[in-house]
């Protein structure tokens, strides 16, 4: 008889559920635990299943947990799962956390789940490998620019400036709608939130006969050494110059590396970013099975 009792969510488990999780992912890269009010807003959604939250414990402890959803599209329908986060020293509870969301999902009538792993996610790769989940695609990559090595020549004939807010907003949105595929609230609620924000680095615009050519964003992450790169808009040279003025007001904050992240539908602008120095640091890859 096992040691370990599944329990499914309790609002009383969250407080263990955010310990337990930091723990495990405490050494992780690109990957951070949801804070406890974002768990209990999550969890308070019409649309959220107790079901899909697993909870193993010894005794009255809880030793790990297991969250999962049920994705539905016209195309098709499927369990998805984060793979079971549990403590070192009770590894047993991820065969008893995995076999147990079979269940519930075969209940749920689901026949195929996908699961995301990385090399930088502790033991991730091993379990998909255990529990004989087959590749289905690359679902994201992180690469990074080392700003000691890095040194991008100016183009004087463009003149890059800050972005203005009162100027910038309006065609900046019609851009976004249009590039991107963003709503006009959702590009309006973008720019409000980076105007709002005070990790912001820099916010960078280039103009040509009085339209935008050209935009750039970098900020701040946790660590000060660390910023975020944003994919830059614009023709290959505006993205140069853009970039070259990036590098210089990173620097001048101290910070010595630049990240970027690219996924499936933006795996095409790899390579010019690799042109300015960044190199792959990392990736996450989905994985699927038949169950």
């Amino acid at each position: 008889m096992s040691e370990y009792t599944i329990k499914q969510y309790q609002e009383e488990f969250i407080e263990d559920q955010f310990k337990v999780g930091s723990e495990v992912v405490k050494d992780w890269k690109y990957f951070g635990q949801t804070p406890v009010e974002q768990l209990k807003e999550a969890y308070s959604r019409d649309d959220f299943d107790p079901e899909t939250r697993l909870y193993c414990f010894k005794d009255d402890q809880l030793v790990g947990f297991l969250t999962a959803a049920i994705n539905e599209t016209e195309e098709e329908r499927f369990g998805f799962l984060r793979l079971p986060f549990v403590l070192d020293d009770h590894k047993d509870a991820e065969n008893l956390l995995f076999n147990e969301i079979i269940e519930v999902f075969k209940k749920k009538s689901i026949k195929r789940i996908r699961a995301q792993a990385s090399e930088h996610w502790g033991n991730a790769l091993e379990l998909v490998e255990r529990w004989n989940f087959e590749k289905k695609e690359d679902s994201f990559s992180v690469y990074i620019a080392n700003l000691k090595d890095t040194k991008i020549d100016k183009d004087d004939t463009l003149e890059v400036q800050s972005f203005d807010y009162e100027k910038d907003v309006e065609p900046m949105v019609e851009i976004f709608k249009k590039e991107y595929g963003y709503t006009e609230e959702a590009a309006k609620q973008n720019f409000e939130t980076i105007k709002n924000f005070d990790k912001v680095i820099a916010h960078l615009i280039v103009r040509k006969d009085d339209n935008i050519i050209g935009r750039a964003l970098s900020y701040l992450t946790d660590d000060s050494k660390l910023a975020i790169n944003g994919y830059m808009y614009g023709e290959d040279e505006v993205k140069k110059a853009l970039f070259a003025v990036i590098v210089e007001k990173c620097k001048e904050k101290d910070v010595e590396k630049l990240q970027m992240f690219f996924n499936p539908q933006t795996k095409d602008l790899i390579p010019t970013y690799e042109k300015f120095g960044f190199k792959l640091d990392g990736k996450g890859t989905t994985f699927e099975k038949e169950i």
